[in-house]
């Protein structure tokens, strides 16, 4: 099998690094292309690591732009059979590629994998994904399992629910998340078989918080809000097990938080953030189109 991975990256050079480096170290041995839409005014020195070793074409944007925008270049050309998005802070273990191009080889019924997300400092997996866990994915947990950079999916499989990311969603956008989750909901639409794996493992740092992340869950638990309605408006009820846990976890969060300022207003602006993605795309449901 090969593989086509969709790159972009913005003034993180030592991230970047570490991906090419990893990456360059694969044990599998098929066709790795490489679509890197490069957001840095010049191409980074690290593109060097990759060698003959992966085939790299690099997408020059130059600038910041919207997450989605930018895998969308990417995603307009791609080679492989198998097709990834990782972030630049992610990196791959020696035998990822080679287990993953096994695991759809012995699997030909599996469109997509959801694989879990790891730190490997803190040895802690990223969300509710967890290390022990093999099962389908569905309307109800597709929140719960998909996260970009662990996701790898059939060409073929991805060409028939739509090869591009939705950009009114995502990082950069006023919807601040989401993009994925959309993807992976247009898959399951299209009749795409999808697993999560919880044995097969992406790096990536386990996300630190600080105050500054009180904007940030705001603007992802947005988009949360905003694709549930949307997928609960394409006539799929499962999702609202999702929006009811969060919504009673982040009450739940600013209740035993109520005298600890930021951790309340982390909590606060998720329960707010959900209700009003939610909302807003029912008042308004032209909003939720391409």
């Amino acid at each position: 099998m090969s593989f086509s991975l969709v790159l972009t990256s913005y003034d993180r050079a030592a991230d970047l690094e570490r991906f090419f480096r990893a990456l360059a170290s694969q044990s599998f041995q098929g066709l790795v292309e490489v679509n890197f839409v490069n957001q840095n005014p010049q191409r980074p020195a690290s593109c060097d690591l990759l060698g003959k070793s992966v085939q790299l074409n690099v997408l020059q944007v130059g600038q910041l732009t919207p997450l989605s925008k930018a895998r969308n270049l990417g995603l307009a050309q791609l080679s492989g059979e198998i097709v990834a998005i990782p972030d630049d802070d992610c990196w791959y273990q020696p035998q990822l590629l080679e287990d993953i191009s096994a695991y759809f080889q012995n699997h030909p019924a599996v469109d997509c994998i959801c694989t879990c997300v790891f730190d490997p400092e803190r040895n802690l997996p990223v969300g509710k994904r967890a290390p022990t866990i093999h099962c389908s994915v569905g309307y109800r947990n597709v929140f719960d399992l998909g996260i970009s950079s662990g996701i790898f999916i059939r060409k073929q499989a991805l060409m028939r629910a739509g090869a591009y990311f939705d950009e009114t969603l995502g990082v950069g956008t006023p919807i601040g998340s989401g993009e994925e989750t959309d993807m992976l909901a247009r898959l399951l639409g299209s009749g795409s078989r999808i697993e999560y794996v919880g044995s097969l493992r992406v790096y990536h740092p386990f996300p630190v918080f600080n105050p500054g992340d009180v904007s940030k869950n705001f603007l992802y638990s947005l988009g949360f809000g905003h694709l549930n309605a949307r997928i609960l408006r394409d006539g799929h009820p499962a999702v609202l097990w999702g929006v009811a846990t969060l919504l009673i976890r982040s009450l739940c969060g600013v209740i035993v938080n109520l005298f600890r300022p930021v951790s309340r207003a982390v909590y606060w602006n998720r329960l707010i953030g959900t209700v009003s993605g939610f909302v807003s795309l029912m008042i308004h449901p032209a909003r939720a189109a391409k």
